[in-house]
């Protein structure tokens, strides 16, 4: 996939291995892997500020977001444009973390991916309190993906997505 950082997203073959597929991540091992990238601490351990809403996660491939990303192009040919308020960047990043909810159920899978929802100050993207996705990946890292430029066609994971800060995070 053009634009993929491999170091970032673990995967450089068209086909994840099967171990990949099959790890387990549970909500501490999260909570360290997003503590160990310098999120807040205090945070990270607050349920009200960081929730789970399974017991078991499987890491992200790019192959599972680019899947997910065609899918939804295929039932979903136009989809909502940026409207401020209505439909805007949280609207985005929970539209996608529920189709990639409804994506695994449909591939029936056994575990939900481990895509997340962060809420905080992205500076590359937005100098304001901004939302969009995570994923942690196989090699344990949290890559930042805003859900807004997946919807466009062609589009690719940005890279360099760092968080200044984090308010919520619920994955």
């Amino acid at each position: 996939m053009e634009g993929l950082n491999s170091a970032d997203v673990a995967v450089a073959s068209d086909e994840a291995p099967a171990t990949e597929r099959s790890a387990r991540l549970d909500g501490n091992r999260i909570r360290r892997i997003l503590a160990d990238q310098q999120i807040d601490p205090y945070l990270i351990y607050d349920e009200a500020r960081c929730s789970f809403s399974d017991r078991a996660f499987r890491p992200v491939v790019h192959e599972d977001v680019e899947d997910i990303r065609l899918w939804l192009f295929d039932r979903w040919p136009d989809p909502p444009r940026f409207t401020s308020e209505v439909f805007d960047c949280d609207d985005f990043a929970i539209m996608f973390k529920s189709f990639a909810t409804l994506f695994t159920y449909y591939r029936k899978e056994p575990l939900p991916l481990a895509i997340g929802i962060a809420w905080g100050v992205f500076p590359q993207i937005n100098p304001d309190l901004h939302a969009l996705n995570f994923a942690i990946t196989p090699n344990n890292k949290a890559v930042w993906f805003e859900p807004q430029d997946l919807l466009r066609p062609g589009a690719t994971w940005r890279h360099g997505v760092r968080p200044d800060r984090i308010e919520r995070i619920v994955c």
